[in-house]
């Protein structure tokens, strides 16, 4: 039997990992934790075969928590919890550390389960640990210049409730207001990263945290209501499947 220890610093997460877990008869949860020093400590006192770790936590993120860990006599392996884009994680897939997207699907998760028995050592722990600091670092900025009444403000990019082109003007929503942008569309879904916002259509970004409502429309298609804001956004067929696969529906 393995004994499992799940990390993530928001209740509800942890919860539902352990529920998925406990479906495994070879796996037990043996404790949680919700944050890096908890973590280390239940490590040292369970000793636990793999910990699913949470990377981002308030006090030490699972980078710093994963280092701490794998100076021990014995590590645990490690399963990183992310969410990051498929995309961005994507490359490591060939590392003997695994890594689970929240929201994580028990096929997934049988299919890291898996894994683990067979891979993981340290140098491979290592390895992830800087492609996901690379990864971090490139993410993007968090706050954005904009124009209104001739005047240059500096936004938060979590207020970004969505982005749209008016002909040849980019316009940036959030809940109180909209602002103008110099940078075109394609700059900035470069800039935002696939975190949080999802460039749905030709002419939208949306910020994917936002999302209010999710509309079936004609033949297959899907529109968007956003937080404060009526206006329906188009969902452009090709974008549909992934737009499913980041909500879970």
């Amino acid at each position: 039997m393995y004994k499992v220890l799940v990390v993530d610093d928001e209740k509800p997460a942890r919860e539902e990992l352990v529920y998925s877990i406990d479906k495994f008869k070879n796996f037990e949860v043996v404790g949680e934790a919700a944050n890096g020093a908890e973590t280390i400590k239940k490590v040292m006192e369970y000793n636990p075969d793999l910990v699913l770790l949470d990377i981002k936590m308030p006090d030490m993120d699972g980078f710093s928590v994963a280092r701490e860990l794998i100076q021990l006599p014995f590590p645990p392996k490690i399963i990183f919890v992310t969410a990051y884009d498929e995309y961005a994680v994507k490359a490591f897939e060939i590392n003997a550390v695994d890594y689970l997207l929240k929201p994580v699907t028990e096929k997934r998760l049988s299919s890291s389960l898996t894994r683990f028995m067979q891979q993981g050592n340290e140098n491979q722990v290592k390895k992830v640990i800087a492609m996901l600091q690379a990864e971090a670092k490139e993410d993007k900025i968090q706050r954005i210049p904009v124009n209104k009444n001739e005047k240059i403000y500096i936004i938060s990019t979590e207020d970004i409730t969505y982005i749209e082109t008016q002909g040849k003007n980019t316009i940036i929503h959030t809940k109180d207001d909209y602002y103008s942008c110099n940078s075109n569309l394609s700059e900035l879904e470069q800039q935002l990263g696939r975190k949080s916002f999802f460039r749905v259509h030709r002419s939208y970004i949306i910020n994917l945290n936002k999302i209010r409502e999710v509309i079936p429309w004609f033949h297959n298609t899907y529109q968007v209501k956003m937080d404060n804001s009526e206006e329906p956004i188009p969902v452009s067929r090709k974008h549909i499947n992934k737009l499913k696969e980041l909500l879970n529906l």
